[in-house]
């Protein structure tokens, strides 16, 4: 154990049987995982709404290829079944992708796309239990209720507050997105 984090265990109440080990190198992944999928469905939802659901996926995929080229030279050549899987997983996001953008296209708002479809992560969980044999747990069976249940919350949310504005009592009004890219009549 690195020395800067013995003291911590040391000194820390929580048993180590509760702690979770987590380097700085997996952090800093976890981090841009969180944050890059956290900003592209936020992306995904604004730009649904201003073009087509097919011309949104078509420069998605360009944004993919563009971070594909920059990893080609440590391509593993060769064909094997994992190959067909990685294609499978490319799949798989663009057609997510696509519907997507139907989903932002048709009306709902970013708010409420992101986390109904933050369930998706009950898809990983399940197969990873039923086919991969993972561990089931009290807490991980907590975590996907608690997490369907923060996803309805934050949905349902919507049909309560469908806009902001000032009020006479003075409430903040919230300029929206939309206003911020409507170009102004010449």
């Amino acid at each position: 154990m690195p020395a800067d984090q013995s003291d911590f265990y040391h000194d820390h109440p929580i048993s180590k049987r509760h702690q979770i080990m987590v380097d700085r190198t997996d952090l800093f992944y976890f981090l841009v995982v969180t944050g890059g999928w956290g900003f592209s469905t936020f992306i995904m939802g604004f730009i649904g709404k201003r073009m087509t659901f097919e011309t949104a996926l078509v420069y998605t995929f360009v944004g993919f290829a563009l971070v594909s080229l920059a990893t080609a030279n440590r391509v593993q050549h060769g064909l094997s079944i994992f190959h067909f899987w990685a294609v499978l997983n490319g799949i798989s996001q663009a057609v997510a992708d696509l519907f997507y953008y139907k989903l932002s296209d048709r009306g709902m708002s970013v708010s409420t796309l992101g986390p109904l479809t933050s369930t998706f992560v009950i898809v990983p969980t399940v197969l990873g239990i039923l086919l991969l044999k993972e561990s089931v747990s009290k807490k991980k069976i907590l975590g996907l209720v608690l997490g369907i249940a923060a996803a309805y919350l934050l949905a349902a949310a919507e049909h309560e507050v469908q806009e902001v504005s000032s009020t006479p009592d003075g409430a903040i009004t919230v300029p929206s997105l939309d206003a911020l890219a409507e170009v102004p009549d010449t």
